[in-house]
């Protein structure tokens, strides 16, 4: 029994500590999420942008015209 007493025990924070917690990784996954949303929304518009500067450059849109400006 001794030996039982002796063992360390390990706390847990409160009830209401807890809930505050999860409230905050709640919403920083909510956050993240958003972010992830966010960031495909980008790379799909960077992808976009590429098709179409590629697009003009193999039409010949980029290239200059007579008065050395680019067309």
């Amino acid at each position: 029994m001794k030996d039982i007493r002796a063992l360390p025990i390990a706390k847990f924070p409160s009830l209401e500590k807890q809930e505050i917690d999860v409230i905050a990784i709640r919403e920083t996954k909510q956050k993240a999420a958003e972010l992830e949303q966010l960031c495909l929304k980008k790379l799909r518009a960077l992808d976009e942008l590429k098709k179409s500067i590629l697009q003009k450059a193999f039409s010949g849109e980029l290239t200059k015209d007579d008065k050395g400006a680019a067309a």
